[in-house]
Order: structure tokens, then sequence, then C-alpha cells
């Protein structure tokens, strides 16, 4: 009972000390955070900072020393384990070696130089900076490091007493104080003496130190910080010290004139009044910082805060007019608008609407923690602390040493006068007290949070004030926000746009997924008016123009609504010309109504219903518009934002700032040099910039080395190569930390171009060729803010190839001057040598012509006789040339002649078979396709009607033109003969005694050497009144085409005529049927060649080509087989006479 009486007692006490001193936060955001990754090979423990005169970061590793400009790291390279690092004109560093410096060579590369060597295990581990030079301290030494000239060393002080050692070093008031044993403070003095002046409790040990303003802080091993001031040592009151005790106190480092911070090993960074040890802000997991593990501090020049942690590096802006608010606990969903209003943050989310609100207590919640310990020795003296047992002594010096290898677990100081050099001292052995868990009241890392406006439904995806209050538009419709609840306005809209009409404030211009509306609030509520429906598209953006007139985009198309003469609002579409829109926005800028596309920008004038190309907007940089308010609109042109407002003004000039952030989705101008950021739907930020606040920052751009084609590192200040090394790589750095790898390079050749290149944030250039000549490289940097540096100048000259140079020219010429006397001296040796051969010649050639003079002569006699015998041939063949055309006029004479013979033949033999008046009076439907391939025709058609049944025959007889004619006369005569005479109308046994007669006319037996006169035929019996059909062939088919359906009745293999194998014809007997159609032919039309190919025509092809043309009339068919044919043959010549007989049954 006594224990929970107590436990209680105790919890009570915490609680009234939590709420009366716990700090209120003001609503002012936390820092701007940048996190930098760590290369591949780099040990995620980081133990200092420093920066160099360029703007250099050089980074204390677990692995060694680091140089880091924003992008590029680079291995210092120094031998040993480093301990600790300085910077005073040049780097310095404290390793298990020794004390070196790092000096850059005029090529740009590293060279050490070890200056103290370490002996024993007397390492030295902290650097103090002072006028012309640093102080380093190692456990029994301080010594003075000179840079004003040559770099010299002298000792200051050295500890030979066995009992104590230095465990830290400072510079207060141009005083040199050194900590001995961890707990006591020492004044040095000119003279070389010392004088103690504190001194912690024995409970207590430091574990590190840092210098503001002219006080000196040191942190102990319980977790409290205490505040000297060159005389008294007292304890320092922070007003969160239970925080601290939790999350283990491990360093500390000064930020401005009434700022320090406090770092802790699981409680990430607190940011310290230094007036009042009130807490100003805290860095840590549930805010931005990666890890709540801390590791180091640092600073740089700009204000900007280094934390090194276990899961890298990070940098705190602290001067940045950027602070970021979606740290606070309680928003939902993805960020997709912000507004203020009357001082109230309001956060639209995909999961509702929230405002920031102050958290006015704090809650209690189970931690773990180290308990604290209750002091019960009497407060120690200075001469107590010396007589303590020297193993102890030896054991704290020797823990003390160890440590500052292994660091990740311990406490770790930095340097306490800003010059970046860093200490560590372990803990002891008596305070590492079990933890264990105890109730108490939890400093809260923030003191706002978010709540959630009731009644607001939907993703808020618009914010805007009217008539006062904030109305916010969802996919669910419109809300009034009063106070700490919404009422719903307009239910079932799916916004997608929402404004104050500019031209009229009394309306708001409302888009949805597929209307356009004007909203306008009555003494009854609110009136909608609709302006446009459109199909499968939304709103995207409206302007109204007065006078009832309005400019709409959505997502394709740009339409302009305005009133007719019936006061009905009538819509037309906007095109533009030669250019198609491309996610069209409409805007109000500078009082034009502009088209903002994924392309060009347009003016419209509503007046001339005209477009015309804005050329003050790059068409190719326009990377993006965002626009959440009316008569204001951002623009990111060139990776730069542009405020542009409706009629001109100028609202937001500090637009830079805008560069930090990728991808920015909502942006709200609150006036006053305000700006409310939504960035990566994730992400918000209020940007506080006012007018006389500049974005301008120094940067610093230098050479980091170049290099030629053998990778060879070349001297700056000369650089001169030969062609055959002719490629440069220069390495270029402009230390910038606000956003890794956002630095921008441009350089420009002299003497080879006059234009500056693209902006690229590659600080590497690789030119592989140089041609012959002298240069001047110009290289430039712009930061993310726009800064630009100085341009910075590299001249260098590509000397020329031998072949190239003046004296190779002399060469040349001399050269070629030889050559030409020697040219000319052996050309006159030979010239006078070439006439004495060409004298020869002559004589040679002059006897020749005389030999051949006379031989021409002879030759000449030759050919006038044999002319005298041509003349004498000419006449004997012109006389035999009078001959020949007499005989050739006889034999035009005979040919006429037989050829008027032929044409009478031809005569008699078409009045042998039946005229076509004939036919078509006894057949009825029919078309006959007759073409002989000569005059007269081996072919013939024949047709005879006895007792009511019609005749029909289509024969081919042997041989073309007179002998086949010869023989069709024949044909018909027999025909004739047999069923006129005789009366045989049965197909079989008429070609049966046709054969009998031929064979007797033509004196036909069965041998195999006579000529095999004859004729192949197709014979048809028809009784159109029975509907009857009788067949009968020699080698020649008859076709039947039914319904479109082709059936063939083939005749005998055998023609009429002799035959080895003569047996009696067959007889086919068919029913018919009104529309069938019958076809016999001979094989005149199958046998035709033509086509691509030259080939015949083919039976195949000929039944498909009737089965075509079924259904058509007979002189249809006729056309189209003629027109087939025609087609076919082409320009080749008809092969053997052709016919064809077609013939309907009706």
């Amino acid at each position: 009972m006594k224990k929970f009486l107590i436990k209680a007692i105790a919890s009570v006490a915490l609680f009234l000390l939590f709420f009366c001193t716990g700090q209120v936060f003001s609503q002012n955001g936390n820092p701007f955070l940048t996190h930098f990754k760590l290369p591949t090979g780099i040990s995620n423990q980081n133990w200092g900072f420093v920066q160099g005169e360029n703007g250099l970061m050089y980074i204390l590793n677990r692995k060694g020393i680091y140089s880091f400009d924003g992008l590029q790291w680079e291995n210092m390279g120094i031998s040993g384990r480093p301990i600790a690092i300085a910077y005073s004109d040049k780097l310095f560093y404290c390793s298990d070696k020794g004390v070196g410096y790092i000096e850059r060579t005029s090529e740009g590369g590293i060279h050490q130089h070890l200056i103290i060597e370490t002996k024993g295990n007397n390492y030295f581990y902290k650097f103090n900076t002072i006028q012309n030079g640093l102080l380093v301290v190692s456990p029994l030494t301080i010594c003075r490091i000179n840079t004003e000239n040559n770099i010299s060393v002298d000792t200051l002080y050295h500890e030979s007493r066995p009992e104590v050692f230095i465990s830290d070093f400072f510079q207060l008031n141009d005083e040199m104080y050194h900590v001995k044993n961890r707990a006591l403070i020492y004044l040095n003095k000119p003279d070389g003496g010392y004088e103690m002046l504190a001194g912690l409790p024995m409970s207590e040990d430091m574990t590190f130190s840092f210098i503001h303003g002219s006080r000196a802080y040191f942190g102990s091993t319980s977790n409290r910080l205490y505040c000297f001031d060159g005389n008294k040592l007292r304890l320092f009151t922070i007003n969160d010290q239970q925080y601290l005790n939790a999350s283990i106190l491990n360093g500390g480092k000064s930020v401005n004139d009434s700022t320090f911070a406090l770092s802790t090993l699981n409680g990430g960074i607190l940011l310290i009044n230094a007036f009042n040890g009130a807490t100003i802000n805290m860095l840590n997991y549930f805010n931005g910082l990666p890890d709540d593990e801390v590791m180091a501090l640092g600073m740089d020049k700009d204000g900007g805060l280094w934390i090194s942690h276990g899961m890298g590096i990070s940098r705190a802006d602290l001067r940045l007019p950027i602070k970021s608010f979606e740290s606070y606990p309680g928003l939902k969903g993805a960020i997709l608008s912000c507004i203020e209003c009357n001082g109230v943050l309001y956060v639209g989310c995909s999961e509702g609407l929230f405002y920031l609100a102050e958290i006015r207590d704090y809650k209690a919640k189970d931690i773990i923690v180290k308990p604290q310990v209750q002091i019960v020795d009497a407060p120690a003296t200075q001469i107590e602390r010396l007589q303590q047992p020297q193993s102890t002594v030896e054991e704290k010096k020797k823990n003390f040493i160890a440590r500052l290898f292994s660091r990740q677990s311990d406490k770790v100081a930095d340097d306490e006068d800003g010059d970046g050099s860093a200490m560590v001292v372990p803990l002891q052995k008596k305070s590492e007290i079990p933890l264990q868990k105890k109730r108490i009241y939890e400093l809260q890392s923030i003191s706002h949070s978010y709540k959630q406006i009731s009644g607001v439904k939907g993703k808020v995806r618009n914010l805007i004030i009217y008539d006062g209050s904030v109305f916010a538009a969802t996919n669910l419709g419109l809300f009034e926000v009063k106070e700490e609840k919404a009422t719903l306005v307009s239910p079932g809209f799916n916004i997608t746009f929402i404004e104050p009409n500019e031209a009229n404030r009394t309306q708001l211009l409302i888009g949805t997924d597929e209307r356009a509306l004007i909203a306008t609030k009555g003494a009854k509520g609110w009136h909608y008016t609709e302006l446009l429906t459109v199909d499968n598209q939304q709103i995207v953006s409206m302007v109204g123009l007065g006078n009832d007139s309005y400019v709409v985009s959505t997502e394709f198309d740009v339409i302009y609504i305005a009133k007719d003469e019936k006061n009905k609002f009538q819509s037309r579409i906007i095109t533009s010309i030669g250019a198609e829109f491309g996610s069209p926005v409409v805007r109000k800028v500078n009082g034009k109504i502009k088209i903002f596309t994924s392309g060009p920008v347009f003016d419209f004038d509503p007046n001339t219903d005209g477009l015309v190309v804005d050329t003050s907007f790059d068409a190719d940089q326009n990377n993006g518009i965002y626009f959440s308010q009316s008569g204001i609109t951002w623009l990111n042109s060139r990776n730069r934002c542009i405020c542009l407002s409706a009629y001109g003004e100028e609202l937001f000039s500090n637009t830079n700032y805008l560069s930090l952030f990728d991808n920015p989705n909502y942006i709200n101008f609150s006036g006053d040099g305000e700006l409310l950021l939504v960035n990566a739907f994730n992400q918000l930020y209020k940007l506080s910039v006012k007018e006389s606040e500049a974005s301008e920052r120094t940067v610093t751009l230098f050479l980091r080395g170049v290099t030629g084609k053998s990778g060879i590192r070349l001297d700056p200040k000369k650089i001169e190569l030969n062609y055959a090394d002719n490629s440069l790589v220069i390495t270029m750095s402009a230390p910038s930390f606000l956003k890794e790898g956002a630095t921008h390079y441009q350089y420009r050749i002299s003497g080879l171009t006059n234009r500056w290149s693209a902006m690229t944030t590659n600080p590497v250039f690789e030119f592989p060729y140089f041609p012959p000549g002298q240069y001047t490289i110009s290289i430039r940097a712009m930061d993310v803010l726009g800064n630009n540096s100085e341009t910075l100048n590299l001249p260098f000259e590509i000397k020329p190839p031998f072949w190239q140079t003046l004296w190779f020219y002399g060469l040349c010429a001399i050269f070629v001057m030889i050559i030409f006397f020697l040219i000319v001296a052996i050309r006159e040796r030979n010239l006078r040598r070439e006439k004495e051969i060409l004298e020869q010649k002559v004589k040679e050639r002059t006897k020749t012509i005389e030999e051949q003079k006379e031989v021409l002569k002879q030759q000449r006699d030759d050919l006038v006789r044999y002319n005298e015998e041509i003349l004498q041939q000419k006449e004997e063949i012109e006389a035999q040339r009078d001959e020949i055309e007499t005989q050739r006029d006889q034999i035009f004479k005979q040919n006429d002649e037989i050829t008027k013979s032929i044409t009478y033949a031809r005569r008699i033999q078409s009045a042998v078979m039946p005229s076509h008046e004939l036919l078509g009076s006894i057949i009825g439907k029919y078309f006959l396709l007759f073409r002989p391939r000569d005059i007269v025709s081996g072919d013939f058609y024949w047709m005879s009607e006895r007792d009511g049944i019609v005749l029909v025959a289509a024969s081919d007889c042997t041989g073309h033109g007179v002998p086949g004619a010869f023989m069709s006369m024949m044909g018909v005569s027999f025909l004739n003969d047999i069923v006129n005479v005789v009366g045989i109308i049965r197909p079989d046994l008429i070609l049966d005694e046709l054969r009998q007669k031929i064979k007797a006319n033509f004196r036909q037996t069965h041998g195999e050497t006579e000529a095999r006169d004859g004729m192949d035929i197709a014979i048809c019996a028809f009784n159109f009144r029975e509907k009857k059909l009788q067949f009968a062939g020699a080698y020649n088919p008859m076709y039947l085409v039914r319904k479109g359906q082709l059936t063939e009745y083939k005749g005998d293999k055998m023609p009429v005529g002799a035959h080895l194998k003569e047996v009696k014809f067959s007889l086919h007997e068919i029913d018919l049927e009104r529309g069938d159609n019958i076809y016999i032919f001979s094989d005149g039309y199958v046998d035709q060649f033509g086509g691509d190919e030259g080939k015949k025509f083919m039976a195949k092809p000929f039944k498909d080509l009737l089965m075509s043309v079924y259904g058509k009339s007979m002189p249809e068919q006729q056309q189209v087989l003629e027109d087939t044919l025609d087609k076919w043959q082409a320009a080749l010549d008809q092969v053997d006479d052709i016919l064809v007989i077609g013939i309907c049954i009706d």
C-alpha cells in the first residue's frame, strides 16, 4: 500500500511538472529537411562535419574522411583510422597514426602531410580553432598548429601525472580550458601552469561539450546539461528534461545566437532556447527525420544543421522560410488541397477535411526509460576527484581511448566552437543502469494535431473561401464549413473544378464530371444554372467573361458559352488553326483570356472569336500548370514556377523556392507573401517569404580536376595537349545542399562555338575530341533557387600534329623543290634519248611507208578489177528482182481468187446450217457462240425436227479451214439424210449410222496407218412437250445446269469414224425441268490459250463460268462467254474453231 501511494504521488508530481513546464509550440511547422544517400562502401556511422572555404562539406566517417558537394562524394584517402577533423585553410585530421593535413596539388590530386606522430596510446582526438592556427589535444598533450606561414607545431601543455588524463578542452573568451578525468575543469595559464575551477558531482561524468556564445555547455552521464561561464559551473534547466532522460542525451551544437541543438541516442534532436531552456522545435522520426539515433551534429555557413543518424545524413535548413506541416498527427489519406482562413489551416485529403488544432494537454503513455538515480553522495570536491583510486582512473582512461574508434552506441560530442571537430567520451559502467518500464507523461513531439471536420464526405479536391466561409469541393458534393462542422450544399455533384467568378463575385463557377454550372446563394438557399453538358469528359477549368458569357475547358475541348436572343445559353467549340488542343486549361492572365495547352499558349478574343499564339511563353518548356484560386495561375516553365495573376499585379515574386519541390500538385496563395503547397500528395509546406527576403545565395564554383585521354590529371593553369591526346574530362563542383543533385551546369567553348550548352545536373563534362587550336572553356553553375555562380574560364591548347607545323611545311616545300629539280633533270635526259630513238624510228617508218605504198598500188589495181565484176553482178541481180516481182504479183492475184472462193464457200457453209430465225422459232430460248478460226470452219451446228422431236447437234470435224469445211458439209448432208430420209431420230442410232456413212464414203477400215477422218459430236433430241431429253456423244459431252448446279453427261471415248475399239454409242435419257440450261460445244473454247501465263482455259473454269451465268437470259449468257473469251485470249491467236450452243428449257 505504501509503495502504491508513493508511485501515485510521483505520477501526480510528474503530471504537474509537465503541464506547467511543457513547451506549447507555435504553429510554425517543422524545418525543411534534405536527406542525402550514402554511396556504396561508406559506413552509416558519421562522427563529425566541417565546411571548407569553397563550401564543400567534409564528413568524418568510420571508414575515412569524405568530401561532399551535394552530389559528389570523394574519399580523401587518409592513412589510419580517423578520429577528428577541422578546417583552417586546409583540412586537418586526427587518426590513430597521428595528426596531419591534406593539401590539393595543382592538378587537383590529394597529398597528405603527417605533422604529429602518435606515440603509444596518446591519440589526438579533438581540434579547436584559434587565430592563425588550431589547437589539438590528446589524453596527455595540448599542441598548437601554426598555419600562418609554414605549418609548424608547438607543445603548450603536457600532463605527466599518471592519476589524471585530459578528456576534453575548449576555448572560451580568449582563454583555454581543459577537462581532466571527464569531470574537472582547469584553466590553462599563460606561464604553462593551470588552475582547477569546477567539477561535476561524483555520480556524473562529462560526455560532450560545445560552445554557445560566451559559455561552454557540458552533457553528463545523467542526461543533464551544465553551463560554464569561465568561473562557475551550474546546472542548465531544460524544460523537457524527462524527454532527454528517456532519449539519452549524447551531443550538442550551437545553432544561432539564441538557439542550440541537443542530440539524443533514440529521440532525435531538440532545438532549445538558450535563454530559458524551452523547446523550440523537435526533429525526430515523426516529423521527417529518417532515424531517431543521432550520432553527430554540424553547421554550415548557410544556417544548415547537419545530422548524422543511423540511416545516413540529413540537413535541416533553419533559415529557409519553408516549414512542413504534414507530420502533425491526425491526417488520413493522400493530401489533395489546403487553405488558410482566419488563422486556421484546413487540409483536404482523400478521406475527408481536417484542420490544425493546438494541443492543450499531454497524454500518459508507457515507455521504456532509464530511471532517475537518486544522488546520495555528498557533493564532491576537487580533491576527492583527484584522490580516486589509480585503478579507477586507468580503467576510465582505457575506456576513453578504446571508444575513440567505436562510437556507434557511445555518446558523441561535437566541437565546441563551430570548427567541425568532434570528440567522444564513453559512459561509465556505473551509469549504465538497466532499462525498466515506468509511466511518465511523454513530451509530445508536436504541439498541434489535425482534427477532422464532421460532415464532409469524399475526396476533398479543392478548397475555396467564399462569402467568408470555407467551401470544400469533393467527389460527393459541395460542403460549407462552419466551425468544426460542415453542411452539404450541393448533393450528387462530382466536382472537378470550383472558383468564384471574377466577373461576378456573387457566382460560383462549378465543373463536374459531366456539367458546367453556375451556383448563386439566395435567401432561400442555393440556386444552380446549367451552362453545358458534356459526354465522357469532365470540366477542367472555367472563366467568366461578364455579360453572361463564359469559356470552359474539358479534357479535350475549349467551349465558348453565351446567351442568344432568346436568353438561352448556347455553346460552340473553339478550334485552333494548324494545331490541336492538348489538355487545355482556360485562365485569365493580365486581363486576357489565355488557353494553356501541352504545347503553345493561346490568347482568345471573344469579340472576334480568334486565337493567337502567345509567343512570350516557350511552347516546348511548359511542363505543368497549377490553379486552385480565382485570379492566380502557376506555370511550371523550364523547371521554374511563374506566378501569373488575372490583372497583372505581382503577387509572389520569390518563386525560386518552388524549385525545391519535384511534384507540386496544389498551390494556394494566402497573401502577405505566404504560400501553401502540396507536394507529391503526401507533403504539406508553408512558404513564408516576405518582400524584403530574397532567395539569393552565394554559389561557389570550382574545378575539381581535369584529366586527359589517358586518365592522367592535368594542371589547369597550363593545359597543353598533343594531337593524339586531344580529349578532356572536366569535373566541376558547386556545393549546394538544399536539394541533392539539383545544381545545374553549362559550358561554352570559345574558339569553337559562342553558344552555351543546355543545362545539366552532371558536373562531369567529357569532350572526346578537339581539333588543333587554342580554346577557352567557360563554365557556370546555377543552384536550385536560380542563383548563378561566377563564370570559371579554363584556357587550353591542342597542339597540332607534326604534319601541321611550320617546320614540317618548310621541309615539305624543300623536299618538293628537290623532287621538282630531279624530275626536270631526268625529264631532259629522257627527252634527249627519246629524240634519238624517234629519229631512228622515223627513218624505219619512212622505209616501211614506201614499201606499203607499192603494196597499195597493187591493191588499187585489184580493186578496179573487182569493181567491174561487181557492176556486172548488179545487173544480173536487178534482172532477177524484176522476175521475182512479177511472180509475186501472180501469187497475190491467185491468193485473192482463192480467198474469194473460200469466202463464197463460207456462204455456202452458212447456208447449209440452220439460220438464227429457224433456231429461234423451233428451240425458243437459246444462244449460239460460233467463231471459226479461218474463213470457213471445221465446226458446224445442225438442227432438225421430226415427229415432235427437235434434234440439235454441235460437231467438231477433223481439220480446220477448207478441209474441215468440206467435212462439215458432208456431216450436215449425212445427218439430214439419216433423219429426214432414213427416219432415225434417236441420238445414239444417228451416230451409229453417221459412222457407217463416213467410213463408207472415206473408205476407212481399222488399219492403224490410215488417216482418222471423222468428227467429234454431241447430239440432243428434245421432246419439249414431255420435257424429255436424249443425248449421245462422240468425245464431246453435254452440260446440264439446274438451279446453279452443273451435271456433266459424257460422250463415248470414240469419234464418229473408224476406231480400233468400235462399239455402239451410248444413249442418255434425262427428264427436264423448267429453267434447265443445256450446253453442247466443241473443244475450241476450253483449248484456247490465254491468261497471264498463256495456258489453256480448261474445262473446270468453263464449268464454273456456266454455273456463274445461270439465271441470266441466253443473250446475256452469250455476252458473258464472249467477254470472258476476249479477256482471256487478249492478243494471242485463236487456236481452233469455237462453237458453244446454250438452250434454256421454258
